[in-house]
């Protein structure tokens, strides 16, 4: 690599690593929240609501930074970007009359928009099943959403079947962005022993 290649791999680097401390950060907090879920059982509810909230402060901190570290490895391996591209990754969109606006797409569409985004940018193909893992986990933003603007208090109480959908998403999500990274790290203009300081924490049980 040459000198200017060499200073972009360092900043892709450094996003890079920013992203898996952020990962795990927003993880332990949901593993935390599920060790006192599960010994705390007269206050179920609070916890389920924490945990709830946790998955998806992770989901939506994950994708903001993998966003943030688009443009510039895109930039590394020559990538061009499409105007729809930009605004999925600015979540900004430009008028006509040149100003602009918050651009933000609905979470199922951010998570494919994005997922699909990083894999192209970094020249891997990554089968990804949209499956009933990937409802549960969009079905927790709307979870999520209700506990944050309740109408009553019955809209407070988090039943079996919708936290065990959320659960199951959750680890959908782990489990699917732990493939991505793997394939993308095989293109990333670092050492093998860089690459292996981006340990991924392990699927929820």
């Amino acid at each position: 690599m040459n000198d200017t290649d060499k200073r972009k791999a360092a900043e892709i680097y450094q996003v890079l690593r920013g992203l898996i401390t952020t990962l795990q950060i927003l993880v332990s907090d949901i593993r935390y929240a599920e060790y006192r879920l599960k010994n705390d059982q007269t206050h179920e509810q609070f916890w389920r609501r924490v945990i709830i909230r946790a998955v998806c402060a992770l989901g939506e901190g994950t994708l903001n930074a993998m966003k943030g570290m688009i443009p510039k490895s895109a930039d590394f391996f020559n990538v061009a970007l499409t105007e729809k591209e930009k605004e999925i990754v600015s979540e900004s969109r430009t008028l006509g009359d040149g100003t602009t606006r918050p651009f933000f797409l609905p979470i199922h569409e951010n998570l494919k928009a994005t997922l699909q985004l990083f894999a192209r940018i970094h020249g891997v193909q990554i089968q990804i099943n949209f499956d009933t893992g990937y409802e549960g986990f969009c079905a927790t933003f709307v979870l999520r959403n209700r506990l944050m603007h309740p109408r009553n208090q019955r809209e407070l109480e988090i039943k079996d079947d919708s936290y065990g959908a959320s659960i199951r998403g959750w680890n959908w999500f782990n489990f699917t962005l732990i493939a991505a990274f793997a394939e993308c790290a095989k293109k990333l203009p670092f050492t093998e022993n860089s690459q292996r300081r981006f340990e991924l924490p392990s699927s929820s049980a």
